[in-house]
């Protein structure tokens, strides 16, 4: 768990880089591959909303907009990875550069 040290220190980082308003990116519709490898960072969420029936389906039953969840992982070398789940291949972790 993080203390309150942890926290202040990460509220002072991105106050300090005048990144805080930048990383608010999830207010857009979509945002380029490009960007998501420049400011993503392990822990960020990927919603997806999809268009194909299955997905649409999905969303009507769980009554949301979504119909996928990932979560952002930096690898080593500071490659991009993205953590999900799927009903065929279960958890696994991809390349950002693979999975866009």
């Amino acid at each position: 768990p993080m203390g309150n040290n942890s926290v202040q220190a990460m509220e002072e980082s991105f106050t300090a880089k005048n990144e805080w308003e930048d990383a608010m990116w999830w207010k857009v519709d979509r945002i380029s591959p490009e960007k998501v490898d420049c400011i993503a960072n392990t822990g960020d969420i990927l919603l997806f909303s999809s268009r194909s029936a299955f997905q649409k389906a999905i969303q009507a039953v769980s009554n949301s907009s979504f119909d996928h969840v990932a979560m952002i992982i930096r690898l080593k070398g500071n490659v991009l990875g993205v953590l999900e789940s799927d009903c065929d291949q279960g958890v696994t972790v991809c390349q950002w550069s693979h999975f866009s």
